[in-house]
């Protein structure tokens, strides 16, 4: 039995579309779709309706701000979900404090928070880029490891 995992990496380097040209579209049985929540993608798509075998996805952010329904791609069946605070609860991630930061530099008007490609245009900008390191310096307890 054949498994391809579509991984994010694997559309990352572009090199999709070999895997449209060496295998046909019933050569796997399973199709496992990393980072799912991304499926409305052209690159997604492309693998998505190419490959003919059961789909499954993995993804930790299901619920997507522009609409989206990963599920439905899915057969709308989840077979396994985990929600941090759960995770957190049992011991699989560690606790975690967040800071808001109030950020004069970022412009978002005009900006469609459903591009992301958009609002990385918007976020890389030096001014709010040495606000977020002044903030995380800030913040930052000297005693751990991590920020």
């Amino acid at each position: 039995m054949l498994v391809l995992f579509f991984l994010e990496q694997i559309k990352k380097l572009k090199i999709i579309y070999i895997f449209l040209l060496l295998f046909e579209p019933f050569e796997f049985k399973h199709i496992i779709f990393d980072e799912a929540h991304h499926v409305e993608s052209n690159t997604f798509q492309k693998v998505f309706n190419y490959f003919k075998g059961e789909k499954i996805g993995i993804t930790a952010t299901p619920e997507r701000t522009d609409g989206v329904t990963v599920v439905k791609y899915f057969n709308n069946d989840i077979a396994y979900e985990l929600r941090i605070w759960d995770a957190i609860a049992n011991g699989m991630l560690a606790e975690f404090d967040y800071y808001c930061i109030n950020d004069d530099f970022l412009d978002l008007v005009n900006v469609d928070m459903n591009k992301t490609n958009d609002i990385w245009k918007r976020i890389k900008i030096s001014d709010q880029n040495n606000l977020l390191l002044q903030k995380i310096n800030e913040y930052n307890n000297i005693s751990t490891n991590t920020i």
